[in-house]
């Protein structure tokens, strides 16, 4: 299997932190389909990430996050105090991340939550009273699950890292752009080249990759109410003075296809 090795070049030029401020272990773990293998080995050279970047297929990595969403796809419609946020979720490629979000989700977990970090461009973040949160699953199937069909551009939905794993806390992506050096690095690392376009089109934070597990994406319609929170004026800490309430977050299921589908099944 390939292996997309991250440089020591790139997570230097990316400089912004990142953390996240036991129940049914008796469960299998959810298999994922098979991809190239990712990562981040320390002992490895620019040249030879980038040597081995290059050997990348680009019909390996699928950016469903850009396509219109299938028929029986998952969506959840977070409903806050400051307009709804329709995401959609992506099972197939995060199974285990899905599945726990929306198990809190459904049972209530995150009602009356707040995302107490909101930080303009950068991310919104939140769902827990403390500490990270709970999984609903035990360590084995708390691990952060990496796809190279799942990014985090603007508008990208992840599970917080919880020492290498995950708890209950998300965040969404609002960072608007990536600044020039940063894609130049990615440039001369050779990440595939349609996740670089992207990148630049959409914004986004390159850094959070490989470090937490994205599992959904804002729809198009919804940008604009994680705009509004984001513009919320802002403590240093990332704190408003505005509570940013989670009143509920409903799981629903996409009924009618879009114009213009562009990937069968991409979630």
């Amino acid at each position: 299997m390939r292996r997309l090795f991250l440089t020591a070049l790139i997570l230097s030029l990316l400089t912004a932190v990142f953390t996240g401020c036991s129940k049914r272990a008796e469960e299998p773990p959810v298999e994922l389909p098979p991809e190239p293998e990712i990562i981040v080995p320390a002992e490895m050279t620019d040249s030879q990430a980038a040597a081995h970047n290059a050997g990348i297929s680009p019909s390996d990595v699928n950016l469903v996050q850009l396509t219109q969403p299938a028929v029986g796809s998952q969506m959840a419609v977070i409903r806050t105090n400051h307009g709804d946020i329709e995401v959609m979720l992506y099972p197939r490629f995060a199974p285990n991340a899905v599945e726990n979000f929306t198990a809190h989700a459904r049972s209530g977990y995150y009602t009356g939550l707040d995302f107490d970090k909101v930080m303009r461009n950068f991310i919104i973040e939140g769902g827990d009273s403390g500490g990270g949160g709970e999984s609903i699953f035990g360590d084995e199937r708390s691990r952060h699950e990496y796809s190279l069909n799942l990014w985090n551009f603007r508008g990208a939905v992840g599970m917080a890292d919880l020492d290498g794993g995950f708890g209950s806390r998300f965040y969404i992506v609002h960072a608007p752009f990536v600044d020039a050096d940063t894609l130049s690095a990615m440039e001369a690392a050779n990440y595939p080249e349609k996740v670089i376009d992207a990148y630049r089109e959409l914004g986004g934070v390159p850094g959070f990759d490989w470090q937490n597990t994205v599992f959904g994406m804002v729809t198009e319609e919804s940008i604009q109410t994680v705009d509004a929170i984001a513009r919320l004026p802002q403590n240093p800490d990332g704190s408003t003075d505005e509570f940013v309430l989670i009143q509920s977050i409903e799981i629903v299921t996409v009924d009618v296809s879009p114009q213009g589908d562009g990937e069968d099944d991409p979630g």
